[in-house]
């Protein structure tokens, strides 16, 4: 899970941040999939809401947005999306290439509903 230090810190160093496994192993888009303990907080039903909204309004599902929306962040986080199938190569390409609309991104930035 990213905090805003270790952000901090790799923006003003001028590191690039990858992402290993941010799909969490399918947790976004399959219902028998929950969220890993470590990224179960208070506050992931709100975030996961807002996620599943923004993904209904921008025409992906909710594993796209988190990859799009890692892309495009100010300080970018590149996926290390794990794929099994050529059309899992495709959804994430479609992810990364679509570009979120600014209020989409804002929402995810809140993790408000």
């Amino acid at each position: 899970m990213l905090d805003p230090s270790t952000e901090g810190v790799a923006a003003s160093a001028d590191v690039t941040l990858v992402g290993y496994s941010p799909l969490l192993s399918g947790a976004y888009t399959r219902t028998d999939r929950p969220l890993p303990v470590e990224y179960a907080t208070p506050e992931s039903g709100e975030r996961l809401s807002a996620l599943r909204s923004v993904a209904d309004g921008v025409g992906l599902d909710a594993g796209q947005v988190v990859l799009a929306w890692m892309s495009q962040r100010p300080t970018p986080v590149l996926p290390i999306a794990g794929v099994s199938r050529p059309d899992h190569v495709r959804s994430a390409w479609q992810a990364v290439t679509q570009a979120l609309p600014d209020h989409a991104i804002a929402r995810l930035d809140t993790g408000r509903a």
